[in-house]
């Protein structure tokens, strides 16, 4: 299964599919537009690129090196 949420209300939508399927799932909070696909296991996969892309922009606003060291200590 790949997915690829188009907004806001459709990333909604699809993480309560996820979690509809799979109630155990941890996902990563307010990246719900960065997931790209689901495990059979039910672990959420997400791009990396649309993370840091996000932190990039918005309230995050941080330069890439920050954006990555964000994402190394924070998310991963």
């Amino acid at each position: 299964m790949i997915i690829t949420p188009n907004g806001t209300e459709e990333a909604f939508g699809i993480r309560m599919e996820i979690e509809r399927e799979f109630p155990n799932t941890t996902f990563i909070e307010d990246f719900d537009h960065c997931i790209v696909d689901v495990s059979m296991s039910g672990s959420v996969i997400y791009s990396v690129n649309k993370i840091i892309a996000t932190l990039m922009s918005g309230e995050h606003n941080l330069c890439e090196h920050d954006a990555y060291d964000y994402f190394d200590y924070m998310i991963i």
